[in-house]
């Protein structure tokens, strides 16, 4: 359920504030890295013509290592439930690699959330560290579609007891997932397409849009009108 709630202060003037449900809310990623608003671009990233020509999106290099302080990104840690969108792609032969879509790791670079990408299995897994400091997994492996070097939306729904996963706006699966969330440390690492095995690189990839909405139904509500049509053999 969504509400607004109005505080009328009174400081010589009558102010009005508009407060919203926490639901609302969302955290632009790529924003935080500066790397659309015409600053100074990044190592190893370019910008190139996106899913239609209205659309910008960026070219990471393997020397790319998207790295940024939590706090920058997710000031009050990662919500216990949430949707993750993403629209990338891996346009060139990715040699079976394992990598990190989107990672949040703790000051010593440990998992404490995130999602990989098995190009070698042709799976998603969601990765999350709870209160006991172990690592849980859920694997979804219907998603060959996702491997044929065109552009995709994947689409995650992290709820209390559930996982769900959307690929171009298409229910994939959902996954039991009943465990106690680690409070985030902000004090942590969000980064973007590093290598599991070697991160000293990163996953050559295309990026157009990665946001973190505080709605968990907000991916199945999501439109993949951005992406281009799927051509019929």
């Amino acid at each position: 359920m969504q509400y607004t709630v109005y505080l009328l202060v009174k400081l010589g003037f009558m102010a009005v504030l508009r407060f919203t449900s926490a639901r609302e809310q969302d955290f632009d990623i790529l924003s935080q890295f500066n790397i659309n608003k015409g600053q100074q671009p990044l190592l190893g990233v370019n910008t190139i013509n996106g899913t239609t020509r209205y659309q910008v999106a960026y070219r990471l290099s393997e020397n790319a290592l998207l790295s940024i302080p939590s706090s920058k990104v997710l000031p009050f840690g990662l919500p216990s439930e949430y949707s993750f969108v993403s629209t990338f792609r891996v346009k060139q032969k990715s040699n079976n690699q394992l990598w990190n879509l989107w990672m949040v790791t703790d000051k010593q670079y440990g998992i404490l959330a995130g999602i990989q990408i098995d190009d070698r299995r042709q799976l998603v897994r969601f990765v999350t560290r709870d209160k006991q400091n172990r690592i849980h997994q859920v694997t979804f492996s219907r998603c060959a579609g996702l491997f044929d070097n065109g552009w995709h939306k994947i689409l995650l729904a992290v709820k209390n007891k559930e996982v769900s996963l959307y690929i171009d706006c298409v229910w994939i699966e959902d996954v039991s997932f009943n465990q106690s969330y680690l409070a985030m440390d902000t004090k942590g690492f969000v980064q973007i397409g590093h290598i599991v095995q070697n991160t000293s690189y990163s996953m050559p990839i295309e990026l157009q849009w990665m946001l973190i909405h505080c709605d968990p139904e907000r991916a199945k509500r999501e439109t993949c009108n951005e992406l281009p049509p799927k051509v019929s053999i």
